[in-house]
């Protein structure tokens, strides 16, 4: 296995971390790495896979590949990690597949231990309609996220959730936001 193998799974670990994957098993060869990891949300259990290839172009046939690893695992939803570049047809294709492709120049570091970024959790369906009814307003009255923002990547943000922001002010103490992802 290559450096920057290693490199992209380390980062891809944090980011389950982040989204609060805990990781099943590991799979390595000298051509990927098979990552499997479960959370629990809403009384579900979550099924996530993840890929690092060694190729250094991701293609169609790649992408196809993951989604038949997708349904040998039961998993709903796949991420696709490498440093260089991915086909145009293979990002058409993972939109179709629900498997997310991660940018090659996503960090490969905890962005959320740097002190300018603030703590980011996404919401369940039940926190959010609760946090939408407390404030008696629907979530298009939300301020808004991108949700190509790298804070709203690494928590898996999708168009539609609600993420809550915790920040710390030494005049205000904790504060707390709440954004609704757009596209």
């Amino acid at each position: 296995m290559s450096q920057t193998m290693k490199r992209v799974k380390e980062g891809v670990l944090q980011l389950l971390e982040n989204r609060k994957y805990k990781v099943e098993s590991i799979e390595e060869t000298e051509s990927e790495i098979d990552i499997l990891a479960k959370k629990k949300e809403d009384k579900k259990v979550l099924n996530f896979l993840v890929r690092i290839p060694s190729k250094n172009v991701v293609g169609v046939a790649l992408v196809r590949a993951l989604d038949k690893a997708m349904k040998k695992h039961g998993v709903e939803q796949a991420l696709l990690a490498t440093l260089e570049r991915y086909t145009p047809a293979a990002k058409a294709e993972s939109k179709k597949k629900n498997i997310e492709l991660l940018p090659t120049k996503y960090p490969i570091f905890n962005i959320f231990e740097h002190v300018l970024v603030p703590k980011h959790e996404l919401l369940s369906e039940k926190e959010a309609n609760e946090v939408l009814k407390h404030y008696n307003i629907s979530k298009h009255q939300l301020p808004a996220i991108q949700a190509a923002d790298p804070a709203a990547k690494a928590i898996g943000a999708k168009p539609g959730r609600i993420v809550k922001i915790y920040r710390e002010s030494p005049t205000a103490g904790l504060h707390i936001v709440y954004r609704v992802v757009v596209e």
